[in-house]
């Protein structure tokens, strides 16, 4: 589908938005044919056109926030606040989210720092890997083994992917699986008769021996882990813990006090009341 262009848009905004100053009955009205226009999911506009709608929205938010809210409640109230809680960037859009997982990381130091050095050594382990792969796999062993090496690859790329774009619970999630691969590698490179009850049909056994606690156990390692369990706190549980360092508590002068929560890696707090 094209991309909607400036021209288009301006074609499309410039005579409703001067039907609506000259009507102020049809104020309301046209604006919200260009707000719905601006962002129905079916319109990608190119960068020119969001500049040009950014710049035209701000200035019309705050006037057409105030009146709205003086609304009777309805759902054509409820979708304008929606509409200008999102030109404000308080709001979100499914299509917004994945351009922004898409998107090129916010430009910051320690991003642009860990960057070459963590795809210098992720290559270094790819290097080894193909490798490995010229020779002979023999049994469950060596296969199970080479495959989990490269999953906790796809694992490490995706937690840097989400990491950069500040989805650290998310990559917390990843990087837990990677410790629970290494671990397993470790003990089948170490104890190779493991991989065969790994790879049977007994669930309940390989559930009792093969957690991530007995396969510390059977490296010769206390079963609590502690870098395991933080990244399985903030990460993979849906623990109290993780969802506190989502949320901030706020109090301003003269406003009721309300808890920001961070969606969207931290791209944007949602002010709830409380």
């Amino acid at each position: 589908m094209p991309k909607v262009t400036l021209e288009d848009f301006e074609n499309f905004a410039r005579p409703r938005l001067a039907e609506g100053i000259r009507n102020s009955a049809l104020f309301t009205a046209r604006i919200t044919e260009v707000f719905n226009y601006a962002f129905d999911d079916k319109n990608e506009l190119d960068d020119q056109a969001k500049a040009r709608v950014d710049e035209l929205m701000k200035g019309f938010a705050e006037i057409m926030g105030e009146g709205v809210a003086k609304l009777p409640d309805s759902p054509d109230k409820r979708s304008m606040q929606r509409k200008i809680a999102a030109v404000k960037g308080k709001h979100f859009s499914v299509t917004g989210m994945a351009r922004g997982l898409a998107s090129e990381p916010p430009d910051l130091p320690v991003a642009r720092a860990a960057k070459p050095i963590f795809q210098r050594i992720l290559q270094s382990v790819l290097d080894v890997l193909f490798d490995a792969t010229r020779g002979k796999q023999k049994g469950v062993g060596q296969l199970g083994t080479l495959s989990m090496f490269y999953w906790a690859v796809d694992e490490l790329n995706v937690a840097f992917h989400l990491a950069e774009r500040k989805y650290a619970t998310q990559a917390y999630g990843h990087l837990r699986t990677v410790y629970d691969l290494l671990e397993k590698i470790e003990l089948f490179h170490k104890q190779p008769q493991w991989a065969e009850v790994w790879a049977g049909s007994d669930t309940q056994k390989i559930l009792r021996e093969l957690s991530p606690g007995g396969v510390r156990k059977k490296l010769g390692r206390p079963k609590f882990d502690f870098v395991y369990s933080f990244l399985s706190e903030l990460g993979s549980h849906g623990t109290f813990e993780a969802v506190r360092r989502r949320v901030v508590k706020r109090k301003q002068e003269n406003r009721d006090p309300h808890i920001a929560i961070w969606v969207a890696g931290v791209a944007i707090a949602l002010r709830v009341q409380t």
